[in-house]
């Protein structure tokens, strides 16, 4: 929730006091207090306290460091009067650490999964071409095999990243080894070639250097071409079927390695409604997994994938690979 959305209105009682109101969902918590002089350190500190407990209601994750900085600007804490430049920092600084934090969800039991999974992923995926989208994943991609090298390095250098923060919080959280599967690409895979591999090339690599994971990149691998769906709608879907259930058991090899398993399942985006993900977390406990969970690096926001369009081909070697 953004500072801007949670704080209802703000106002003085008089000129020796203040008090704002903070709204957290239907609920209102009113917070005041006297004028604060610059020597009343004690009422600063309870200004200060009184603060953070209200973003901690609205489950605002920010360094408590930052609100003491952002206050102690202030001196004197007459909030009406500097109020509006707080809440732009604080909303600044949660836009600039929002890209920096991993984010939970729970992907819901339906048709193709029995249970509840729990899920963690980085990025809202909004639209490709816009400002702060992680597009990135859409290069390492690499759809059309045309990708320049030096696009390529970068989003390699990206993921990589991502990768070496966020696995190790998700170890962090679950007291157990992880082995890591990958979502297979939607072709068979002999239809890529090296420089079309690299997301699960990327995964293979972090997680070999990482304690507390086992490598099971290679342990679900497809062998049937199945329709690419957030490519269907512009017509570089290719050939196969759009996702139903069971389609991973139909079109995949899953490895018995997997049995008695705790599993990592990474993808690239998730995609409520698409249900490759959902399918492919069944596939694995069907075949003996003892528990999923399940991570992407990007999950879709407000409307999902725009359609690719088509790039203009630039041609590179594979020798000329990054990775």
């Amino acid at each position: 929730m953004r500072i801007l959305e949670a704080i209802e209105y703000i106002k003085y009682s008089d000129e020796d006091s203040w008090s704002f109101v903070v709204r957290v969902g239907d609920k209102k918590i009113c917070f005041t207090g006297e004028k604060i002089e610059e020597s009343e350190l004690e009422k600063k500190n309870e200004a200060i306290e009184r603060f953070t407990e209200a973003l901690e209601l609205m489950d605002f994750s920010v360094d408590k460091v930052q609100i003491i900085e952002l206050i102690n600007d202030l001196k004197v804490v007459k909030l009406f009067k500097y109020i509006n430049e707080c809440i732009n920092e604080l909303d600044s600084f949660r836009d600039n650490e929002i890209t920096n934090t991993m984010n939970t969800f729970t992907i819901t039991s339906n048709e193709f999964l029995n249970r509840n999974t729990q899920a963690y992923y980085r990025y809202d995926y909004t639209t490709y071409g816009t400002e702060g989208n992680p597009d990135f994943i859409n290069h390492l991609k690499n759809q059309f095999g045309d990708t320049n090298v030096s696009t390529l390095q970068n989003a390699v250098n990206e993921l990589i990243k991502v990768l070496q923060e966020d696995l190790p919080k998700i170890k962090s959280l679950h007291n157990t080894n992880l082995t890591v599967c990958v979502i297979p690409r939607a072709k068979a895979e002999s239809h890529y070639s090296d420089n079309q591999k690299l997301f699960k090339r990327l995964i293979s690599s972090v997680v070999d250097k990482l304690s507390g994971f086992t490598n099971g990149t290679s342990h679900m691998i497809r062998n049937i071409n199945t329709r690419t769906t957030h490519m269907n709608r512009s017509g570089y879907g290719g050939d196969g079927d759009m996702p139903y259930v069971g389609i991973t058991k139909a079109t995949c090899k899953i490895s018995s390695d997997v049995r008695g398993k705790d599993i990592l399942l990474i993808d690239d985006i998730y995609t409520k409604g698409v249900n490759i993900d959902e399918d492919a977390i069944q596939a694995l406990l069907d075949n003996g997994a003892k528990s999923v969970i399940f991570y992407a690096v990007a999950k879709t926001f407000k409307g999902g994938i725009k359609q690719i369009v088509r790039p203009q081909v630039i041609n590179d070697d594979d020798d000329d690979l990054p990775f």
